[in-house]
């Protein structure tokens, strides 16, 4: 009988091991996938906690962005506002998940949405936007665009509303990286100063296995405004092939200088997208350019720093 309680006693030792490590390498994938500092509630000397979590545009100098008091839940929310530079110049309010570049944080599951509470007070006849994007990666920012969701918000809200941006997927590879962006873009060349937001409580909703989308063959082929735009530092091209050619996507300055080459080489019909990341430019307008078999096409973009 003793043997028997023991080798029971083992086997209930071994059982309990396995579910202990079940439930930590559940913990440490949830920890990983979760928005970091959803709540906005941990700051470092009035500026967002930039420990690997966000960057903000603090770091040019300004002031723009800041906590504030009057939260969604918990303590603090964050506060973005449209403040003069001067000679007519404005600092437009963004953060950025990542740490010094907007290089995001790990994230290694398939949302379906992303939500969140804001408020907005644009200044009236503006035209200013609040802009939510967020960009799922393979290799880091700057590799496989996985998906992504974005959501312009034109309408003024003088109350907490909760937003939901639901993702489009290009392939059916799991990410590893996810960059956020939110900030304020003016409808013309630039926002208006006194523009504001409000955001708290972010988090991912759902899990999808969405099939590649890539393999549903466009009708034409066309090349999409790049989003968001303004953009500092990074912004996404998409553009879609209805037959598989030869692809170059380039970006040019006003000048016509060629700058960088997004892509070069043959791509199959479907959909696709590029990342262009500005980190060493200057505020300005810039172009890119789209060729292919029996294509064309150009198009503007706006670095606001």
């Amino acid at each position: 009988m003793k043997i028997i309680n023991d080798t029971l006693t083992i086997r209930r030792l071994a059982m309990y091991r396995t579910l202990i490590i079940f439930l930590v390498l559940a913990f440490i994938q949830s920890a990983v996938a979760q928005i970091p500092n959803a709540g906005f509630e941990n700051w470092t000397n009035g500026d967002l906690d930039l420990t690997g979590w966000w960057t903000t545009t603090n770091s040019t100098g300004s002031a723009n962005v800041t906590p504030s008091a009057t939260a969604h839940s918990g303590s603090k929310a964050v506060r973005g506002e449209v403040i003069p530079l001067g000679q007519g110049y404005v600092i437009v309010p963004a953060i950025y998940t990542g740490q010094g570049d907007a290089n995001g944080f790990a994230c290694n599951q398939r949302p379906v949405s992303m939500t969140g509470y804001y408020q907005f007070y644009p200044v009236a006849s503006s035209g200013d936007l609040f802009s939510i994007s967020a960009i799922l990666y393979k290799g880091g920012v700057g590799g496989t665009t996985i998906g992504f969701a974005t959501l312009p918000i034109s309408a003024a809200a003088s109350s907490y509303t909760q937003f939901s941006a639901s993702f489009i997927y290009f392939r059916p590879d799991i990410p590893d990286t996810c960059l956020l962006t939110f900030m304020i873009m003016g409808a013309g060349v630039s926002a208006h100063v006194g523009s504001y937001f409000l955001l708290d409580d972010l988090a991912f909703s759902g899990s999808t296995g969405v099939e590649n989308q890539s393999s549903l063959v466009p009708v034409e082929t066309n090349l999409q405004q790049n989003y968001p735009n303004p953009f500092n530092p990074s912004t996404t091209i998409s553009y879609s092939l209805s037959k598989a050619s030869y692809v170059k996507l380039r970006v040019y300055n006003i000048l016509g200088k060629e700058l960088t080459t997004l892509a070069d080489g043959f791509q199959s019909a479907g959909n696709h997208t590029a990342h262009f990341l500005a980190s060493n430019m200057a505020s300005g307008v810039y172009f890119y350019r789209l060729e292919t078999e029996g294509y064309t096409a150009m198009k503007q973009m706006l670095l606001v720093k």
